[in-house]
């Protein structure tokens, strides 16, 4: 039996945490900031780069009082090849949290807007959040170590690179799964109550419930292909319920979820090949619980 929420919280979300856009220098920056954030260019923070930081000149920085920040503006760019505004957008923005004053900002707009302006997007992070004791995450400690990750845990990113192994790197309150490089994509699967970096609670007052998250973290080429379904979102429903108007067509969190599923899974070990192996009862059920519906064995 899951545990008692609050009652316009969902035992399991999903949504996105970062995203990144680049976007064409021949629209105006001051037009562009308007129309994503609803605010004008000169609330953000201006300085000059200096030239460590190779690909643009220019940065606007937005930052809460108490030093978060929402959002960097990336412009000016150098070399003649680069001719793109770059956006990044932090997870704070996009949440309601009562550190972020420009809520509520939601995705839909962002990415709506974007489209508008022609954007492509190069970093996206996409995750489930879970709000329930559904998570084993001490077993997952146990299973994602040298000698038993491969048979408990399914992911592209987890595979041998260049003869050599990518093994998860187990950390106090969670793991990461992939490649520690810098435009390498990765997986982090954590207890956000046991995490140092997140004003989320105090000794003082502690969340009342528990909060797992499971982060899929998209870069480069990845990031642009897997995610340019989210800026014509109203064509990918369409097309899915094409010829079949009584199937569902999918919202944008039971989408999340599956890109999330499809880059980590965490199954039973029952045979060698990846694919014949049933997921975890906990994970099915976590997957079930965000939309995705039911899952079979695992094609990682």
């Amino acid at each position: 039996m899951l545990p008692p929420l609050h009652p316009q919280q969902n035992p399991v979300v999903a949504g996105i945490d970062k995203l990144h856009l680049t976007i064409p220098i021949c629209h105006d920056l001051a037009e562009v900031v308007q129309s994503l954030f609803g605010i004008s260019i000169n609330n953000f923070s201006k300085k000059t780069n200096t030239k460590k930081l190779k690909w643009y000149a220019t940065t606007y920085t937005l930052q809460t009082t108490a030093g978060h920040t929402l959002a960097a503006i990336h412009t000016d760019p150098r070399g003649q090849y680069n001719n793109r505004h770059l956006v990044q957008i932090h997870g704070l923005t996009l949440s309601d949290s009562s550190y972020n004053a420009l809520r509520p900002l939601s995705i839909d707009h962002i990415l709506t807007t974007a489209a508008s302006y022609n954007a492509n997007i190069t970093a996206v992070d996409f995750y489930i959040d879970v709000f329930c004791d559904l998570v084993p995450l001490d077993d997952l400690f146990v299973q994602s170590l040298p000698r038993t990750y491969k048979q408990f845990i399914r992911s592209p990113f987890l595979r041998d690179h260049k003869g050599v192994k990518t093994t998860p790197r187990i950390l106090e309150n969670g793991i990461y799964y992939g490649l520690q490089q810098r435009n390498s994509c990765q997986i982090l699967a954590y207890d956000k109550a046991r995490n140092p970096r997140q004003d989320i609670y105090s000794p003082a007052n502690p969340l009342k419930h528990p909060w797992f998250r499971f982060e899929v973290r998209l870069k480069g080429q990845t990031a642009k292909q897997q995610a340019t379904i989210l800026l014509d979102f109203a064509s990918y429903q369409a097309a899915c319920s094409f010829n079949n108007p009584d199937r569902p067509a999918p919202t944008l969190q039971t989408y999340i979820a599956g890109q999330v599923s499809r880059y980590l899974q965490f199954v039973q070990p029952t045979s060698k090949r990846a694919r014949r192996c049933p997921l975890q009862p906990w994970w099915s059920h976590v997957l079930q619980l965000a939309g995705v519906g039911h899952q079979g064995p695992s094609r990682g």
